[in-house]
């Protein structure tokens, strides 16, 4: 028998409505890009998180029409790259709150943990759209 690795899978773009019915299609859409991709299970479970708490923000809060989602594989990372029509937001700017947590409002803690999940986290602001691209290492 003959393994032969394969090269990685094509970048992926899926455009969906803002409604949050569609977490789970781009929930699927991750995971499947992951495995194909080579992430390990522990790796792909961070990543899912970090993306949905991304997704879940722009769904509640960006009076966006739509989102689209592209992943690629590129040099042994996978980027995820959200991009939707809303309300301006930098989560890149966001100041983590330091008060304790039975102080604090709810919420609040989700670009933190986005932080805490990804090996880089990119924003911009183009064409009246929110960029955002998160980078998280095949290496977790």
């Amino acid at each position: 028998m003959t393994i032969q690795k394969t090269s990685p899978v094509q970048p992926v773009t899926l455009r969906v409505p803002c409604h949050e019915d569609q977490w789970p299609v781009l929930r699927k859409a991750i995971h499947t890009f992951g495995l194909c991709n080579g992430i390990d299970k522990k790796g792909l479970k961070k990543l899912e998180v970090a993306a949905e708490e991304a997704i879940v923000n722009i769904l509640h809060y960006s009076q966006a029409s739509e989102i689209e989602l592209k992943m690629k594989n590129e040099k042994l990372k996978i980027i995820l790259t959200l991009t939707d029509n809303g309300i301006a937001f930098d989560p890149t700017e966001h100041v983590p709150n330091e008060k304790a947590t039975n102080e604090r409002q709810v919420g609040g803690l989700g670009i933190h943990l986005i932080r805490q999940i990804v090996d880089e986290l990119h924003y911009e602001r183009k064409e009246n759209k929110n960029i955002l691209r998160m980078v998280k290492s095949l290496n977790c």
